[in-house]
């Protein structure tokens, strides 16, 4: 069973395994460090939950999780999606950035 969203941690799946991204061993990777981050500004913490690519969704529609990182092509009800979404490149990003 999944959390509340309003209590402290925060149930999210990812893929599987896809370093540098997600690096399921030690529960970091670029999209965990991010989220993790984000969620620890607002006083959350972030329990990833790992399966196949394709188990994401099913995990999400099934409140198995209270969110999923990933687009798999599928609109989840009950979902939220950014709009416009936001993709950049970690060479932009660390442009942005004073080294």
């Amino acid at each position: 069973m999944c959390s509340k969203a309003s209590t402290q941690e925060i149930l999210m799946a990812f893929s599987q395994e896809i370093p540098p991204y997600i690096i399921e061993s030690t529960n970091s990777g670029i999209e965990i460090d991010i989220i993790s981050a984000a969620l620890a500004y607002k006083g959350h913490t972030l329990k990833p939950l790992y399966f196949p690519l394709g188990r994401v969704p099913i995990a999400f529609s099934r409140k198995l999780v209270d969110a999923a990182m990933g687009d798999m092509g599928i609109h989840l009800n009950d979902g939220f999606y950014a709009n416009p979404a936001i993709i950049m490149t970690i060479s932009s990003l660390l442009s942005e950035v004073e080294i």
